[in-house]
Order: structure tokens, then sequence, then C-alpha cells
């Protein structure tokens, strides 16, 4: 692998290391291009600020910080600065605006929860063929408006129900 552009950082509260220390494990395993994917920050339905992603104070401090590596590493790796988030179209184009100002170089697609909230977390055994429809609706929605690199970890719903309706479903995604 000579690229990843799906890494996070321990501004999210679920990596650990620092930043550094990634590129230079990057550097050490052959990468030539590492992304940095944070997951934006937004505020769910219920009006509090998500708990598993990048925190609004803390967007500065990751561009920032992010942009000093890319200069002190430039010759030795690529680096890149962009985001990872979910597709909710009744809050996703207004919230996109917010981080405009940042100028992500890129923007990953990553469905982990349901209808703008965390209450229902796709890793969670689902057994209901219409949740997981409805989801694959919402992703292949998301990719058709251009606005995403591509879709991180399309494999994370952790559907339990029938197995030819999983398969069916894998195939219409696969061919959006």
């Amino acid at each position: 692998m000579i690229a990843n552009y799906h890494t996070h950082t321990c501004l999210c509260d679920h990596a650990k290391g620092s930043m550094r220390e990634y590129i230079e494990a990057a550097i050490k395993n052959g990468i030539k291009i590492l992304g940095f994917s944070e997951h934006i920050p937004f505020v769910t339905k219920s009006g509090a600020e998500s708990h598993y992603r990048l925190k609004f104070k803390d967007l500065d401090k990751y561009f920032s910080l992010l942009s000093e590596l890319k200069e002190e590493y430039k010759g030795k790796i690529e680096i890149h600065i962009g985001f990872e988030t979910e597709y909710y179209p009744d809050m996703f184009f207004e919230n996109l605006e917010n981080f405009r100002k940042y100028k992500p170089e890129y923007l990953l697609l990553g469905e982990h929860f349901f209808e703008g909230g965390e209450e229902r977390y796709v890793k969670y055994p689902i057994e209901d063929e219409k949740i997981l429809k409805h989801n694959n609706d919402v992703i292949i929605e998301a990719l058709k408006t251009g606005l995403f690199t591509y879709l991180a970890h399309p494999d994370i719903f952790n559907f339990v129900g029938d197995e030819k309706v999983y398969r069916e479903e894998s195939l219409r995604l696969c061919r959006t």
C-alpha cells in the first residue's frame, strides 16, 4: 500500500497516538501519501455536539498542526488534510458550509449512524432489510452529489438478516 487517506487523530477521542507518530509510522512502512480525514464535527438533531468526532474547538488546531507537519515532512511523504462525514440529507449541506473556510483537500463518506444522530450505530446487529436498503439509498444519494472522494468502510453495516438480500444490496451499492 502506498497511500492511506483514512487516518484519524487523537482529536476525535477514538484514536491513539500523535499526528507525528502516524506520519513516522507511515514513512517507516513505505507509505508515500498519508491523508488525515478526521470526523467532521457537527451538532446532532438533539442539539448536542457529537462526542465521536473532532470538536468544534479543535478545528483550528487540526488544520494548523497538520499544515505545519505537511511542510516539515515535505519531500519525505505527501500529506493531505480532509474530513470524513456521514450524509444526513437534511443537515449535510448546511453543516458543510461551516467548514469550507478550512479548504479541506478531500471528503470521505463514512456512514456510522442513522438519521442525523448517534442513537443507532450501524455496527450493531441489524436484521431488518428495510433499514439496510434505506442505508444504501442514503449512501447512493450521497455519492451522487459528487462531493465525496470515496466511501470509507462500506462493509461496516452489520446486517444479520437474509444473506441473499445482503448480497443483492451489496451489488446495488457497488454499481453506484
